[in-house]
């Protein structure tokens, strides 16, 4: 809701903005609306694109709401619910888990959402964009959960900046990319549009793959090390005579 409530304030702006422009005003005046609504021409929609494109505060307007505005929203919101499990002292592993596990249903639901709405001819790339799609939307939560129960614990209140900026940043770029990869294919090699040339859509693809690459890594990087790092709880818990049981410590009695 508070996206498309966004996207709507957006769309106006630019809206308004190109009201003041004579071509637009002029070709406006000149559009008739046909009496069955079924019977609007694609070329209104074309035509309506093409003005917009050829703005470049639409563009200004694209990489503030998809790339900054909608990632830090969602990557603030998806972990929210960890804030409600306050009292039970989640400590920085427990975080990222079900972090994890929240990017995972969350890239679930809107995947499904996306795929039901396609053809069946592009069914097979949407469930592999999407795929693709998965990993950075469980990686970016798994970050904002691990900063969000960091800063549970009584020293770091302010933990969660860094990790929650991180996955947005990450999450922007990956927005950004994948919108300016589909333009070149609504206009190709059209004069006065930016991005139109086919070279954008080969640049933004090799940038995708490459930010997908990096958040498969640093995925891979982020369990190695927190596994490290349970397991060396677990020997100097075992050396001081302390069992982890349900998050509570037993300490043990010995003779």
């Amino acid at each position: 809701f508070i996206e498309l409530t966004l996207l709507i304030f957006v769309l106006s702006g630019v809206f308004i903005s190109l009201n003041r422009r004579p071509s637009f005003q002029s070709w406006l005046k000149n559009f008739t609306l046909p009496t069955d609504l079924d019977k609007i021409q694609t070329q209104f929609f074309a035509e309506v694109f093409r003005q917009l494109f050829r703005n470049a505060w639409f563009y200004v307007g694209v990489i503030l709401l998809i790339g900054i505005i909608i990632p830090f929203l969602e990557e603030s919101l998806k972990p929210a619910v960890l804030w409600l499990l306050q009292k039970r002292s989640l400590n920085p592993t427990e975080g990222y888990m079900l972090g994890l596990y929240l990017g995972g249903a969350f890239a679930f639901i809107e995947s499904a959402v996306v795929v039901i709405q396609i053809g069946s001819t592009d069914w097979l790339q949407a469930i592999l964009l999407r795929s693709a799609t998965a990993l950075i939307h469980i990686t970016c939560t798994a970050l904002v959960g691990y900063g969000y129960s960091s800063a549970m614990q009584p020293t770091k209140g302010d933990a969660f900046w860094k990790p929650l900026l991180s996955a947005s940043a990450l999450h922007g770029l990956w927005n950004s990319c994948a919108i300016f990869t589909s333009m070149p294919s609504l206009f190709p090699g059209e004069k006065g549009i930016w991005f139109a040339l086919p070279v954008w859509k080969t640049t933004f693809t090799i940038a995708l793959i490459i930010e997908w690459v990096f958040i498969f890594f640093l995925l891979q990087k982020m369990n190695s090390k927190l596994n490290d790092k349970i397991g060396d709880e677990a020997h100097r818990n075992q050396q001081s005579g302390v069992s982890t049981i349900d998050n509570h410590e037993i300490r043990r009695s010995y003779p």
